[in-house]
């Protein structure tokens, strides 16, 4: 199966300001902005930033980001499971296989 990145954007309204919601993101895209101090559920944040530019890098990998100006306030990541994690043994129809 083929995934093809086809990028979205839409402006989402919020009562502290108007975010840009788009994706999937290249990494050239990312280089253009900054990761917020504080996304650091994973790694410290400059940690994380190099990692979601590595997997934007992927055939199969998909970035879909919020940010504010150039600032990234928040991410989601699309890609294979890790091979080693238990939970992609189990073959679910709802993942990317």
């Amino acid at each position: 199966m083929q995934h093809h990145k086809q990028y979205h954007s839409q402006l989402l309204h919020t009562p502290k300001g108007t975010l840009t919601i788009e994706g999937p993101v290249s990494a050239e895209s990312l280089s253009h902005h900054h990761f917020h101090d504080h996304l650091t559920a994973f790694r410290p944040a400059g940690e994380q930033y190099k990692a979601i530019c590595e997997i934007s890098e992927l055939p199969e990998g998909r970035i879909i980001i919020a940010r504010d100006h150039h600032t990234v306030v928040g991410y989601a990541t699309f890609l294979y499971p890790d091979p080693l994690e238990r939970w992609s043994e189990g073959h679910n129809p709802y993942l990317i296989y």
